[in-house]
């Protein structure tokens, strides 16, 4: 068995929407990138994430006798625990002695052996839907080696596996897991370089070049955009990544994933600033005419969450923007 290791921020079962069936998407912790947008900032960092909910607290002050470090104290005049975040090492041990749950280590190491055995658990349905497992992050090649075990120990049991990736890494280490996959899943998230910078850290030229390099290896592809208000949500910018995805000869659809503000309370919950506080989802109308102008360049178009007209939250929110139900599909011209 494999024994390489992960840091694993979640392994989510019965998911439908991270590529085709049923799945399960195994979230990765650690990201190169820092979308504004971002869901899930719990897997941003490559170590593990201490979660606070202040409200759950019932003052027992557990936590304070097990932190070493000094990161926990207790007001003396108020009874209230103080979180003094420059001293915490993300230990665990406040979390693993908190009743009441207002304490969380987010994160945990497992092996490839370890995460095949949970994963293969959900085979029948896998086999009857025509899913498999989704490999997910933060970024799964920031921990390259592991997620390529991963996938290959997927597949060498039969597992259908697909791989969710920003892209964002030298060709030569991402095409490693890339060829790995069944199916791939990546982002383009505005076409512009200036513009792509101010609202992920990062230059989408890499990802440009990587995507464009993916498409001559003949792997299914999905290719996604975030639909985020004041940033890419319209249509002169969806057009122009749908005419440049549209010369992929094996890209399955394109997918529109409207932005969503589920993700707001892990923010408070890590002592993170929230940017996009204000900002609300695109309508489905909206939605739709940035579909319509996807669809001038001849792909399939599919609108994550879109049924009957409404957009329908799944209830997780694991994903940069698609914490909705089964894509809607628009179809081909």
């Amino acid at each position: 068995m494999n024994n390489k290791v992960g840091t694993i921020t979640e392994i989510q079962r019965f998911c439908l929407h991270d590529g085709p069936g049923i799945r399960t998407t195994v979230f990765l912790k650690g990201c190169n990138m820092r979308c504004v947008w971002c869901h899930n900032p719990e897997t941003l960092r490559p170590t593990f994430d201490i979660l606070v909910q202040p409200t759950k607290c019932i003052r027992c002050g557990a936590c304070v006798e097990e932190c070493t470090h000094g990161a926990r104290k207790i007001d003396e005049h108020t009874g209230d625990i103080a979180y003094r975040t420059d001293y915490c090492v993300s230990c665990g041990a406040c979390a693993e002695s908190c009743y009441s749950s207002a304490i969380v280590r987010v994160g945990r190491n497992l092996s490839v052996s370890e995460v095949l055995l949970e994963v293969a658990e959900d085979r029948a349905y896998y086999d009857r839907s025509g899913g498999g497992v989704t490999i997910s992050g933060g970024e799964p090649t920031c921990q390259l080696e592991f997620t390529v075990a991963l996938l290959r120990a997927c597949r060498g049991h039969g597992l259908h596996a697909a791989l969710e990736t920003n892209l964002y890494a030298p060709w030569d280490r991402v095409e490693i897991a890339l060829r790995e996959a069944d199916l791939v899943m990546f982002d383009i998230k505005l076409m512009s370089q200036v513009r792509h910078r101010e609202a992920t850290g990062v230059s989408n030229t890499r990802i440009l070049h990587n995507a464009t390099r993916l498409s001559q290896l003949g792997t299914p592809l999905i290719v996604r955009t975030p639909v985020v208000p004041g940033y890419n949500d319209t249509p002169l910018e969806i057009g122009k990544i749908a005419r440049y995805i549209s010369r992929f000869p094996s890209l399955l659809y394109y997918e529109l994933l409207p932005f969503h503000p589920l993700g707001t309370s892990k923010y408070e919950s890590l002592g993170m600033p929230y940017l996009m506080g204000g900002v609300h989802e695109p309508s489905p109308d909206s939605m739709r005419a940035l579909a319509d102008s996807a669809r001038e360049a001849g792909i399939a178009v599919k609108i994550a969450g879109l049924i009957d007209g409404q957009v329908q939250a799944s209830g997780d929110d694991n994903d940069n923007g698609n914490a909705f139900a089964a894509p809607f599909l628009l179809g081909q011209t």
